[in-house]
């Protein structure tokens, strides 16, 4: 992964850190970093280490987040890399820095990009002049086992509450709220993810995390509209596409929402479970997904290697019409659809996540298993085996209509059929035409997320 780096002003200061290092027998590397608790619950840790000089060949590069999670530590944060060979003798080149704004993690021709603004500080050395035995984690005589869950940029225990949060306050370090238009999502959702200041699509209430839909029309200048108006999101925004101008049928994203993103956090395999009241409104769903770190929408079936948390409608998308791919408690899905009053109530929703399958769990309730090796194969004959192992961010969203998540031949409570197909090129102008059926129903469109919670395997 590479990272770019922006210095903020000039009147910004880098804090007082310091660096304690441990380089490990067989091989390894821990870095315990000294922060004020009031400055970051995480730190970035960058390295290159050489050979005997700083003229010689790099033999390794490392790249992490550190994490204020280390028990028994006060007041430091961990960094740890137990890949890397150390030699006594070797040189560390190392700069530690607290990331201020997210701007974009964009992937081209494989390779991802990182890019926030920090004060960017000097680099330092470090001599290995003794190897060390890893120190106990997480405190003192406390047993470690073993889990195929991994973490990036620490190592974690089975069992271990590796993420958490219960929405008391929006937490600036656990979470990004995106801003792009999702031209590029396999979904094609009708809508553009944005940060919204005079009136907030995205804040926390009441222990809650809310993330509301809105109409973009709203929000446009007096001159502007849908049909004919332009959108730009300007520096703020987070992903690749960032302006849009309505032509013909490909009018503007008519719904403005709000997404927030994991970040610094990702991992690999574990027991996610949130729990949440779902919005409530015509052509309106949650998305709690789980995508992969260096990786986004590349095409359109890219969506299958996203892990999604709950699908009442579809299942799994791309598999949804073969039974043979996956077993589901279709009874508990159709009581859930035809329940009117279940999206008014907080449900707990859950993923299990392991190495040979998945599981999507409702109210201690399962509705669908699929086997790893089985997902694949169903999905190999759509000409793409996706990886499904790899580094995961939480996503969380309210995304309305589009192309994919509602089938054609679908009525709506009151009695209304879809009014666009999801081949017509003005699918979403359709859509739009049609507000004075859909926009009444929208009694509360709001996702509400009480809490959510990561546990390792």
């Amino acid at each position: 992964m590479l990272i770019a780096i922006a210095d903020c002003q000039i009147e910004d200061v880098a804090p007082d850190m310091t660096v304690e290092f441990r380089p490990l027998r067989p091989k390894g590397l821990q870095a315990f970093i000294t922060a004020d608790r009031k400055v970051a619950e995480f730190v970035f840790f960058d390295g290159e280490i050489y050979q005997t000089d700083k003229s010689t060949k790099i033999v390794s590069s490392m790249f992490g987040a550190a994490v204020r999670q280390y028990k028994g530590i006060d007041n430091k944060c961990l960094y740890e890399n137990y890949d890397v060979v150390l030699e006594v003798g070797m040189i560390i080149q190392y700069r530690v820095y607290i990331p201020n704004v997210f701007h974009d993690l964009n992937v081209k021709n494989e390779q991802a990009t990182l890019s926030f603004n920090t004060v960017i500080s000097d680099y330092s050395t470090f001599d290995i002049t003794e190897l060390f035995d890893r120190l106990p984690f997480p405190s003192p005589g406390h047993f470690c086992k073993e889990t195929v869950t991994k973490v990036v940029g620490k190592q974690v225990c089975a069992g271990d509450v590796i993420f958490e949060d219960n929405f008391d306050t929006f937490r600036t370090d656990l979470w990004q709220i995106e801003q792009y238009i999702p031209t590029d999502h396999p979904e094609n959702p009708f809508v553009s993810y944005q940060s919204l200041t005079a009136d907030p699509n995205v804040f926390v209430r009441n222990g809650s995390l809310h993330i509301v839909p809105k109409l973009q029309e709203d929000f446009l200048e007096i001159n502007q509209s849908i049909e004919t108006g332009s959108l730009d999101l300007g520096d703020g925004c987070t992903r690749r596409q960032c302006s849009k101008t309505a032509f013909g049928p490909d009018i503007l994203p008519p719904i403005v929402s709000g997404q927030v993103t994991s970040l610094p956090f990702a991992f690999t395999y574990g027991i996610v479970t949130i729990r949440a009241k779902l919005p409530r409104g015509d052509w309106l769903y949650p998305e709690f997904l789980l995508e992969p770190l260096t990786k986004k929408y590349v095409g359109d079936k890219e969506l299958a290697s996203v892990l999604k948390i709950i699908e009442i409608i579809t299942s799994i998308q791309f598999i949804r019409n073969s039974n043979a791919c996956y077993e589901s408690r279709d009874d508990l899905i159709r009581r859930i659809m035809r329940d009117e009053h279940w999206r008014e109530e907080f449900h707990e929703y859950e993923l299990r996540w392991t190495p040979d399958e998945i599981e999507l769990i409702m109210d201690n309730d399962l509705y669908l298993r699929s086997t790893m090796r089985t997902l694949k194969q169903c999905l190999k004959d759509f000409g793409f085996v996706p990886s499904f192992n790899e580094y995961r961010q939480l996503s969380f969203s309210v995304a309305a209509g589009g192309t994919v998540e509602f089938p054609d031949s679908i009525v709506t409570d009151a009695g209304y059929v879809k009014p666009w197909r999801n081949t017509d090129a003005k699918a979403s102008l359709k859509f739009w035409r049609n507000k004075d059926e859909w926009l009444p129903t929208w009694t509360a469109p709001s996702l509400e997320i009480d809490y959510v919670k990561v546990v390792a395997l």
